[in-house]
């Protein structure tokens, strides 16, 4: 721009010199001065644009080359991370699977049952197969629905050596009675081998609910009863101590040489471990409760008195759910429950104990044989039921 006003002013100059009029009066050079100086301004500010755009494209360059080297830096990271599965694939030893606990037909009272066991290092999953309840019915003997659950374990990483698998009914992996599994690795190589485990789960610990022994002799007697559950005792009518030394007429009027009372039967409540319950039983309306134990109970030995102390215990805590899971312990198995000592040793002893499970609808069961004992002699008669609090 400098360089056209130097050149301008140098024609006027050469006109004068020369004599020539003008084709504008000298007055108009400040006009053009200032129009020149328009123009200067114009490409000065053009320039400074084009200086800013070029900046901001550079630096718009430079986060994009500094986002491209970070992109590549995180892809050489991964890759550096990734190489450690490199040396499972070097795996060339003979695949396995295999649990070291629990023990296969296991009993478990406690959830959740932990699996713990190893595999091959070039094994990549491990999926567990579980399955327990009755399949024909939808549902087990007490009412939990029936499953088949398959679950691939999470915490296990392409590579690992070992691993670890949790059951319990509240993940629906988890029942009563029998339960199976299978744990199935994946390999590599693209091959599969699986082991296999069944274990049986109850719970632990029974409340054993209101037991009463009736004491029949042939002729009033002194008698020692004691009865040692195996959680121990919780509460007791006479008090139990280390047993009770009573006197018994043929009707079962007690005297209790500790109090100086007169009991129509001895009552206890305590804790049994280990107690199993039958999967065999009954499905009961709730409004058969009643007749239900009429029928059974009469069947199981007892007679009206102490039919009628039962239900009037009983029936009133089985009227919340539409039906009921019944099913009776077998006396031999509540005898190791709770070993009961009678001296002297009576001619007859019926105990009746019975487990239940409410249920919002009627499933089918497989129906428990009762059998009726002989009562004759010195009979000693006890009934009771597990409680839930």
């Amino acid at each position: 721009m400098k360089k056209l006003l130097g050149l301008f002013l140098s024609f006027i100059l050469i006109l004068t010199l020369a004599g020539c009029d003008l084709p504008f009066g000298l007055g108009d050079e400040e006009e053009i001065e200032e129009e020149v100086e328009e123009e200067v301004e114009e490409e000065v500010e053009e320039e400074v644009e084009e200086e800013v755009e070029e900046e901001v494209v550079e630096e718009i360059e430079e986060e994009v080359e500094e986002e491209v080297e970070e992109e590549v830096e995180e892809e050489v990271k991964e890759e550096v991370e990734e190489e450690p599965e490199e040396e499972a694939s070097s795996y060339t030893g003979e695949n396995y699977v295999t649990l070291n606990s629990p023990a296969n037909d296991s009993d478990h009272h406690e959830e959740p049952v932990e699996f713990n066991g190893v595999v091959s290092p070039n094994t990549t999953k491990i999926v567990v197969t579980a399955t327990g309840g009755n399949p024909n019915t939808g549902q087990d003997m007490l009412g939990m629905p029936y499953y088949n659950d398959v679950y691939t374990l999470q915490d296990f990483k392409s590579g690992d050596h070992s691993f670890t698998y949790r059951a319990s009914m509240d993940w629906n992996n988890l029942t009563w009675g029998t339960n199976d599994y299978e744990f199935k690795a994946y390999y590599d190589d693209g091959t599969t081998s699986s082991t296999y485990i069944t274990i049986f789960f109850s719970p632990s610990t029974a409340e054993i609910g209101k037991p009463v022994i009736y004491l029949y002799p042939e002729k009033t007697m002194k008698v020692f009863v004691d009865v040692e559950p195996t959680g121990g005792i919780s509460i007791s009518e006479p008090e139990l101590d280390d047993g009770w030394t009573v006197v018994a007429t043929p009707e079962s009027k007690i005297y209790n040489f500790a109090d100086g009372q007169v009991y129509p039967y001895l009552f206890w409540e305590g804790y049994s471990y280990d107690f199993k319950t039958p999967e065999e039983g009954f499905v009961v309306e709730v409004d058969g409760v009643d007749k239900f134990f009429d029928e059974k109970l009469a069947v199981l030995g007892l007679n009206d008195v102490e039919i009628a102390d039962f239900k009037e215990f009983w029936v009133p805590m089985l009227d919340e759910d539409p039906y009921y899971f019944i099913t009776f312990i077998s006396q031999e198995d509540f005898d190791s429950y709770a070993p009961l000592s009678v001296s002297p040793e009576p001619d007859s002893v019926i105990r009746v104990f019975f487990d239940y499970k409410g249920l919002n609808e009627k499933i089918r069961v497989v129906e428990q044989k009762l059998e009726t004992p002989v009562r004759e002699g010195f009979a000693v008669v006890e009934w009771g039921g597990r409680l839930y609090r």
